[in-house]
C-alpha cells in the first residue's frame, strides 16, 4: 500500500507558518497596548501624589514659584496621560486589525487542512475498496479452482 501524499503540503505548511506570525504579531500588538495601559495607570498615579504633595506643601504654606513648579508638573502629567491615552487608542485599533488577520489567516489554513483531511479519506477509502476488490478476485480464484477439482 502506497503511502498518502498531500499535493498541497507546501501551501498547508506557508499558510501554518504565516497563522504563526499572524498569532505573534497579535501577541507584540497585545503586549505593547498593555504597557500603554500600564504607563497611563503609573502617570495617573503620580500625578495623585503630585497632588497629595501640593496640598501638603500648600497646608505647611508655600511660595507662589513653588506653587507654579507644582502646578506645571502636573499639567505636564495631565498632558502626558493625554498623549499615552491617544497612544492606547492607536494600539488598539492595531489589535483589531491583528485579531483581523489572524482570523483570516486561520481560516486560510483551515481550508487547505479540511481538504488534505477529505483527500486523505478519500484515498483511505481508495485503498479498502482496492483490497477488497484484491481480496475477492481471490476468493473467486480460489472457487473457481475447486469448481474445476
Amino acid at each position: 500500500m502506497k503511502k498518502f501524499r498531500f499535493s498541497l503540503e507546501p501551501l498547508l505548511k506557508y499558510r501554518t507558518f504565516m497563522e504563526q506570525k499572524a498569532k505573534q504579531e497579535l501577541a507584540e500588538a497585545l503586549k505593547n497596548l498593555s504597557d500603554c495601559e500600564e504607563q497611563i495607570k503609573k502617570l495617573e498615579n503620580d500625578k495623585i501624589n503630585a497632588m497629595v504633595e501640593m496640598d501638603r506643601e500648600m497646608a505647611k504654606g508655600i511660595s507662589s514659584d513653588q506653587y507654579r513648579l507644582h502646578t506645571s508638573f502636573i499639567d505636564s502629567l495631565d498632558a502626558m496621560i493625554l498623549s499615552e491615552e491617544d497612544r492606547r487608542i492607536r494600539l488598539m485599533k492595531v489589535v483589531r486589525e491583528k485579531q483581523q488577520a489572524l482570523a483570516k489567516r486561520s481560516v486560510d489554513k483551515k481550508a487547505i487542512e479540511n481538504l488534505k483531511q477529505k483527500k486523505r479519506t478519500e484515498y483511505l477509502e481508495e485503498m479498502a475498496s482496492s483490497q477488497q476488490k484484491i481480496a475477492d478476485e481471490i476468493i473467486m480464484v480460489r472457487k473457481a479452482r475447486e469448481n474445476l477439482k
